[in-house]
């Protein structure tokens, strides 16, 4: 079993000396999903999971569950099924569901008659959904395409359940609301880069209860009361709320989310759980996440911003971007890095941040702790904007310091996360220990800052 990342409530700003530390993360009806008898993730045998790998049987484990057998996805996709739905039979060179003859490769999508998707390639828009579930809706009777799916425009879909408490503290509920659902929305439709529709962006499909189409998300009931989630999202605790709570069909499609008080998890060398007051845990990569905010900062933006934060690990992005450490590096702009989890990224070269979620563009230089200019400051910018980074009101061209606290000097490099980032997180990770994840290893009990 890989052991996950856990995101510890610190805030610090070590490059002016000053170490800040604040925290970083009616009963539910049983849902359409009929739960598995072992309460292990049902295994997806949906089209989607091997098309968009381009083979009929993909032979790469799917591994995001606790059960201690490898899910292997099966392809079901066939002509005949098509045109039982009302697509011309025919051939399909790369078994996404959809006829080649469909599949007009004019990057214009029109109708499932003439969907402008490439006949070579699954997916099209490399979003981890294949062409024909895009196009169709997956086997197993999951309408993509009422849901907003696109074959040419990038999509992430993320269902929300949520817990409501008030035994550690005055009644609260977890509900993300929309308010805080608009921000995560924005970050990624600013995403850099084009889909093959020629327009930017990455679309976030979040069912949180909303209506409609969207009645996945709602509130559940902490069944034992101590609004705790016991070993995060490797547990029997969480496999309960996902089999009753998060239907089937969504399986290798939806990111879940579960927004709670709190979790605990497992230290890996005495198998005592670790009660932490941590803002979240995810799977790196996988689907599963929880966001954990306690009594303290519920506000949308911290919501939005640690949402952001734990999806980013799913899509395999660490807290130091391709790597787990150096964290609080001033110059990785992202909210991935704790330095900026709560103010937002920078946005003027000034640390700390601005109150924008984003994740990092690659635009800062790197920083040698042995050898600081600060009139060079840390942005590829001309002229550029200089950097007190010892505090002393002097701009100074040669400075040895330790700037994100972790007792070391060393060269401090920015990351392109959008760039990086794999929206197929069922495929395997770039990762060359995929299943040894190091523990984040820091917690701490400081709390975020307050409304």
């Amino acid at each position: 079993m890989r052991t996950p990342f856990t995101c510890p409530f610190t805030r610090s700003l070590p490059f002016v000396l000053a170490a800040v530390a604040m925290a970083c993360s009616a009963n539910d009806e049983p849902r359409r999903s009929t739960p598995e008898s072992s309460g292990a993730v049902p295994e997806n045998t949906g089209r989607g999971a091997d098309a968009a790998a381009g083979s009929a049987t993909r032979g790469e484990t799917f591994d995001d569950d606790t059960s201690p057998i490898n899910d292997v996805g099966r392809s079901d996709a066939n002509a005949n099924d098509d045109a039982n739905r009302g697509v011309s039979a025919g051939p399909d060179s790369d078994n996404d569901g959809l006829p080649d003859s469909v599949e007009t490769n004019t990057q214009v999508f029109r109708n499932k008659n003439d969907t402008g998707t490439d006949p070579r390639n699954a997916d099209t828009d490399d979003d981890g959904i294949s062409d024909g579930d895009e196009v169709l809706g997956t086997a197993k009777g999951l309408d993509l395409p009422k849901l907003g799916t696109n074959p040419l425009h990038r999509d992430i879909l993320i269902e929300y359940d949520w817990f409501e408490d008030s035994k550690a503290c005055a009644a609260h509920s977890h509900y993300p609301t929309p308010a805080a659902m608009k921000m995560v929305a924005e970050t990624f439709a600013a995403a850099p880069g084009h889909n093959p529709d020629g327009k930017p962006g990455i679309k976030i499909i979040q069912d949180y209860g909303q209506g409609g189409q969207f009645s996945g998300g709602n509130r559940i009931v902490d069944e034992n009361g101590d609004n705790v989630i016991t070993n995060a999202v490797f547990g029997p605790e969480f496999d309960h709320y996902e089999s009753k709570n998060f239907a089937a069909n969504r399986n290798g499609y939806f990111h879940y989310a579960l927004m709670a008080h709190r979790y605990t998890f497992k230290d890996e060398k005495t198998g005592e759980q670790i009660d932490t007051n941590s803002s979240g845990y995810a799977r790196l990569p996988g689907y599963r996440l929880i966001v954990t905010l306690n009594c303290y900062s519920r506000g949308d933006f911290d919501v939005a911003s640690t949402i952001v934060h734990e999806l980013g690990h799913n899509l395999s992005l660490q807290h130091g971007g391709n790597t787990e450490l150096p964290n609080y590096k001033p110059n990785y702009n992202s909210v991935m890095n704790y330095l900026y989890q709560w103010d937002g990224v920078d946005t003027n070269c000034t640390p700390p941040g601005d109150r924008v979620i984003d994740y990092s563009r690659n635009e800062r230089i790197p920083l040698d702790e042995n050898a600081l200019d600060e009139t060079k400051g840390m942005c590829r910018a001309n002229p550029p904007t200089p950097v007190d980074w010892n505090g002393n009101e002097l701009y100074e061209s040669s400075l040895s310091m330790d700037l994100n606290g972790d007792d070391l000097n060393s060269v401090l490099d920015d990351h392109d996360d959008w760039k990086a980032i794999d929206l197929n997180w069922r495929r395997a990770s770039s990762l060359g220990k995929r299943d040894v994840i190091r523990d984040e290893g820091v917690v701490c009990d400081s709390h975020p800052p307050s409304n």
